[in-house]
């Protein structure tokens, strides 16, 4: 049991470090596009209107993507804090049945079929 918490706990350690590194990455991302941004703005002054309005089209759709991109890491980190969350209750439930602090009555089977049924609910 312990061997498998230190394999899991590495996991979780390595998926937060990823997340971090994500995180930081697009923010560096995003404040160095915000920055070029104003340097380009000088810039198209001396182009012609339309490849102006072609660089900032572009700007807009990258900063578009951007935002999805970030939306998309958030919506995975929340869903990741969730999932660590019911792991640790989980974990934390087994290790009590098996110390015999807590008595369960839990039919594998029945527990099997309700999953089934949420996930066919959810999907």
């Amino acid at each position: 049991m312990k061997s498998m918490e230190e394999v899991w706990q590495k996991q979780m350690r390595y998926v937060q470090s990823s997340l971090s590194i994500a995180k930081k990455s697009l923010a560096m991302d995003d404040s160095e596009r915000n920055s070029n941004a104003s340097i380009n703005a000088s810039d198209d002054r001396d182009f012609s209107w339309d490849v102006g309005t072609n660089h900032q089209r572009q700007e807009s759709n990258g900063a578009r993507l951007m935002s999805a991109t970030l939306s998309v890491i958030s919506r995975l980190a929340e869903e990741f804090e969730q999932r660590s969350q019911v792991f640790g209750d989980d974990a934390k439930f087994l290790v009590e049945v098996k110390s015999g602090q807590v008595e369960a009555s839990l039919n594998p089977n029945r527990e099997v079929k309700f999953e089934q049924v949420e996930s066919s609910c959810e999907g």
